[in-house]
């Protein structure tokens, strides 16, 4: 161990792991102008296709972040998934085939990416405002006051201090987070329900749909993934299989599963072994340490929740974490564990319950609910969710903010994720008479802090009803969209007033 330096840097956030969770933190703290240090013990970034598939919701928040591009680049729409059973039969089966696109749902579907390729866009997004990841750097321990946090790290040149207003742990199932701040991990390891995970490169296989083979020996399942030569395997496995097989001994497997001797493993890029593993931290936060991700909720990856949730926690706590450095109140940090530890304990649940259908059939349950779509999570519930209309329509407040299109202003027609695009609040006001409110609005705040949209004639016009009619409002109404695309509080001209109180909660 290498000596400790003497001097302490000071940075606003430190954020401990640089997977999907830490980067996608990393990228939402730079674009708000927060000072963080990225670090991550691995000596290079992970390079397996592990969690493939993003749900709706989570595109819908790379599209703000601006990563939708670089993603729809290198990955495709779930494709069809061909099910072979022991009698020979052949069906083919879809992930919520029948989904299309809508006003306000531009994402329909599941869409598959290999998870490396999903972070080298985060990456990519994150270098582009400034940002870097220290690579090679141990956590090793946390101390905490009033004040903000030190915490002592180690990279091959010894042991340093970094002084941070807040930690997060994006770590992993296994934080050293969570550890060093003895937050217990509720749930247990069914040892009973294992499997090889792996990227494999395949002959005898096409790439136009994914395939499972069902059968007595267990599951099998091979699914191509877009933009590369591989395939991913996931073959479930009894308590006594090995943890670490050979190329031999997993071809065995897919000969056997499959029925077929044509398929041939020509070479393994990645392998893990997965144990059915549920569990959910005690609390999101201790202090100013708060932790995110895998850190605290680890579940099936059945239903393709893990990677998309975790995502979702740092555009909840992100938004957050700037507001209250920049002076809004602190207890506002009080809403992330509020709102987002809920639904991981719902995800838990639900993925526990597919992954027990996975088992039970030997393959893919494809019948699946819309909850995994992630599109219906709502905050309704949460303190910090302001419904004030007497009668609000579909659409109320704590739900996510529907797409529309066709809003035209000045001979242009917009997209409402357009309008709202961005890392601060906004408030929509629809309708007529909210010159007062909007102006003393525009007093109290400055642009970079909150925007203003105004969908009424003579401004930004509904031109065909979506926005209307896809969020349910029949008349004026004024709203507030959460950083995080959320709406947050919901009022009519009899309660215009409730919005100042409201925004000091947001930005002070």
């Amino acid at each position: 161990m290498g000596r400790t330096r003497n001097y302490m840097e000071s940075v606003e956030v430190l954020i401990v792991g640089a997977g999907p969770v830490g980067v996608t933190l990393g990228c939402e703290l730079a674009r708000r102008g927060v000072g963080f240090r990225l670090v991550d013990q691995a000596t290079r970034p992970f390079e397996g296709s592990r969690g493939k598939t993003l749900q709706p919701r989570t595109l819908e928040l790379m599209e703000d972040l601006g990563v939708i591009d670089r993603v729809l680049a290198r990955g495709e729409p779930t494709p069809p998934i061909q099910v072979f059973s022991p009698n020979g039969a052949v069906d083919v089966e879809t992930l919520f085939g029948d989904r299309v696109s809508t006003p306000s749902t531009p994402f329909p579907r599941p869409f598959t990416i290999a998870q490396n390729l999903t972070e080298d866009a985060l990456r990519t997004r994150l270098a582009e405002m400034g940002g870097e990841i220290h690579y090679g750097t141990t956590l090793i321990a946390l101390k905490q006051d009033e004040a903000g946090v030190v915490a002592t790290l180690e990279t091959e040149s010894g042991l340093s201090q970094i002084r941070a207003a807040y930690v997060v742990g994006c770590d992993g199932g296994r934080s050293k987070v969570r550890q060093l701040l003895g937050i217990a991990f509720e749930g247990d390891t069914d040892e009973s329900r294992r499997l090889y995970v792996a990227d494999v490169r395949i002959d005898g296989l096409g790439r136009e749909s994914w395939y499972s083979f069902r059968g007595p020996g267990g599951m099998l399942n091979l699914s191509p993934l877009a933009t590369t030569d591989l395939y991913q395997l996931q073959a479930s496995i009894p308590p006594t299989a090995p943890d670490e097989i050979d190329i031999e001994a997993l071809q065995n497997i897919v000969t056997t599963r499959s029925r077929r001797d044509d398929i041939r493993i020509t070479d393994m890029a990645w392998m893990s072994t997965w144990r059915m593993n549920v569990r959910l931290a005690a609390k999101y936060r201790e202090g100013r340490v708060f932790l995110a991700g895998d850190a605290c909720h680890v579940h099936s990856p059945a239903g393709a929740q893990g990677l998309n949730t975790g995502f979702q926690d740092a555009c909840n706590l992100a938004w957050k974490l700037a507001a209250v450095l920049r002076g809004a109140p602190a207890d506002l940090l009080s809403s992330y564990e509020e709102e987002r530890r809920p639904i991981a304990a719902w995800m838990l649940g639900l993925t526990s319950a597919l992954e027990a259908q996975a088992f039970e059939k030997k393959g893919f349950p494809t019948d699946r609910e819309e909850g995994f779509l992630q599109l219906a999570i709502n905050y309704r519930d949460s303190s910090l969710t302001a419904e004030h209309r007497r009668a609000p329509g579909g659409v109320v407040a704590g739900d996510r903010l529907p797409d529309a299109t066709g809003l035209v202003a000045q001979g242009q027609t917009f997209r409402l994720f357009e309008l709202v695009r961005g890392p601060r609040p906004v408030v929509i006001a629809v309708g007529q008479g909210w010159n007062a409110t909007l102006a003393d609005l525009r007093a109290r705040y400055p642009q970079e802090a909150l925007a203003i949209v105004t969908i009424a004639p003579g401004g930004i016009e509904d031109s065909n009803g979506h926005f209307a009619g896809g969020l349910g409002i029949d008349g004026d109404a004024l709203m507030v969209v959460r950083p995080d695309k959320y709406i947050g509080f919901a009022g009519d001209h009899e309660s215009a007033g409730e919005i100042v109180p409201y925004l000091a909660r947001l930005l002070g």
